[in-house]
């Protein structure tokens, strides 16, 4: 079923795998070179001194307060020594470039500087500020439950639009809201555990041409990575305004983002949250271990998903290992509510509480339509509340979903499984037209799995394999062809680091077919 092709290009896009349990190294430890024409450089070190005029390392101010002061402009570079810790609450807000030349904020020497928020504010903190480059710097606070404040937090309260950000090589920790957050906040917005309620911004604000690479956001509250909007009630439902436009997140990594149980207004605890962006992309990156304290029984994190994204494509990524809390999903990746023309490819979920590739529809005032699933493979995902490899769900219509090309593992664990599990899963109250689910494998293993669990009377299946191993259950499914795929070794796919191109050696060869598998060359073509 072309199958073949699914696992040629999903194995070559993820490294080699290692234990769940290996210390994780930075990205980059080293800061990258810097401009090295016709930018004027300050320099900050704790052994400065706040009178020196700061602009060569023999004569550096000493504190983030001088810093704070200090109007910047296009071509200006301010620089913290590396390895030094410097106490407070860097304030970044509207010191902005020119898109030539912005705004620098890192690191001088061998490694990065830290940054300490301590108990109380965000380690960077940046209103309407735009044209500016942070990077190569440690950002940390006194931890998730201390600290209420948003770790490194951009928010606009403008009529227009900010441009040209790049945050990079960050380690971001230790603040009960996001890790890296940037928001446009809205007149209705509720003070939450992030601690900070700006005045409300304007509906037409935004930030347009963001870059977010290399940066490490762990052991915070609210999530790791998060972008957010303007929403407005209207006819009896919300809906955002896709604030913002033309945003990268790549090759960074969110885990250990543990939710916060005191929070009972929506959902806390993702990895990489991406909400109210027209244009958006994620790849290769990595979320793990996040949403165990999530405290609300009715709404759940995942590890990384869409919300109101128009035009977004997750790619080449791995999730796994994420939890639920007090709540429901806990998956691997989704496409939720409001968001039209997405795609999620070439990805690999495992081991998550939740479903490991979803589509929920959570009732925006925003329609959703056209959202693709492909090229992907699920692992042991959906353990907890008999959840899935791949799950659909909605309170309003859904305008197109293609489900095709993927693999679905799903053994039932004993040890850990509160209910059963199933390779696919349809809610019954559906409101979803045009759905067409082709060329995929769906495999479950144990007494209490299932190749599906829910309604399936609707759109169109065609050209799946699905394969039951030591009891599972068919439980009826007849959209496809019963037989054994004839994969490598499937259900030991283990853990991999997708950070490479995807044209490297290494990947997940347990899922690629055999010679002689039915799953080559049987499925739909594409064109």
């Amino acid at each position: 079923m072309k199958t073949n092709l699914l696992i040629a290009l999903l194995i070559s896009c993820v490294l080699k795998g290692c234990s769940k349990d290996e210390v994780l190294i930075p990205f980059q430890d080293d800061p990258a070179p810097l401009p090295d024409s016709g930018y004027e450089y300050f320099y900050v070190s704790v052994e400065g001194n706040d009178m020196n005029d700061g602009r060569r390392k023999e004569t550096p101010w000493k504190t983030i307060q001088k810093v704070n002061t200090t109007a910047l402009r296009s071509g200006q570079a301010i620089l913290f020594r590396s390895g030094e810790i410097f106490n407070g609450n860097l304030d970044l807000s509207n010191k902005s470039g020119t898109a030539d030349r912005p705004v620098l904020i890192g690191s001088y020497g061998v490694s990065r500087a830290i940054i300490d928020a301590g108990a109380y504010g965000s380690g960077i903190l940046a209103k309407n500020t735009q044209n500016i480059v942070v990077r190569d710097l440690v950002i940390k606070g006194d931890g998730y439950k201390v600290n209420p404040a948003n770790g490194v937090f951009f928010y606009t309260d403008s009529s227009g639009t900010m441009e040209n950000i790049v945050v990079m090589n960050l380690e971001i920790f230790g603040f009960m809201g996001r890790g890296l957050f940037f928001n446009v906040p809205y007149p209705n917005e509720t003070t939450n555990a992030g601690g900070q309620l700006p005045d409300p911004g304007n509906a037409s604000a935004g930030y347009n041409g963001l870059l977010i690479e290399n940066t490490d956001a762990h052991d915070n509250g609210m999530a790791g990575i998060e972008t957010n909007g303007y929403w407005e009630w209207g006819k009896n439902t919300w809906a955002s305004r896709f604030n913002h436009r033309n945003i990268t997140v790549r090759k960074c990594r969110a885990y250990n983002n543990r939710g916060v149980y005191e929070y009972k207004e929506s959902h806390s605890g993702s990895g990489i949250f991406i909400a109210c962006v027209e244009n958006a992309l994620v790849e290769y990156c990595e979320a793990f271990n996040n949403g165990e304290e999530n405290g609300i029984p009715t709404a759940g994190p995942i590890g990384i998903w869409f919300a109101e994204v128009r035009n977004g494509i997750i790619q080449y990524s791995e999730s796994y290992s994420n939890k639920s809390g007090l709540g429901v999903d806990g998956g691997g990746f989704d496409v939720d509510g409001g968001s039209q023309n997405c795609v999620v490819q070439y990805c690999y979920s495992h081991d998550n509480e939740g479903s490991g590739f979803s589509v929920f529809e959570w009732g925006s005032g925003n329609k959703m339509s056209s959202i693709t699933i492909r090229y992907n493979i699920s692992e042991n995902d959906g353990y907890k509340n008999n959840y899935s490899g791949i799950a659909l769900w909605s309170k309003k219509i859904i305008d197109e979903i293609r489900i095709h090309n993927n693999t679905v593992y799903s053994k039932f664990l004993g040890d850990r499984s509160s209910f059963g599990v199933n390779a696919i899963k349809m809610y019954s109250d559906q409101f979803i037209s045009n759905l067409k689910v082709f060329n995929n494998i769906f495999i479950a293993e144990g007494a209490n799995a299932k190749i599906i669990d829910g309604n399936v009377g609707s759109g169109i299946w065609t050209n799946n394999i699905y394969w039951t191993i030591d009891g599972a259950s068919s439980n009826g499914f007849i959209y496809g062809t019963f037989a054994d795929p004839e994969l490598s070794d499937p259900g030991s796919g283990g853990y991999q680091h997708p950070f490479l191109s995807p044209n490297n050696d290494y990947g997940l060869y347990v899922y690629a077919p055999k010679e002689g598998s039915p799953a080559i060359n049987s499925g739909i073509t594409l064109g």
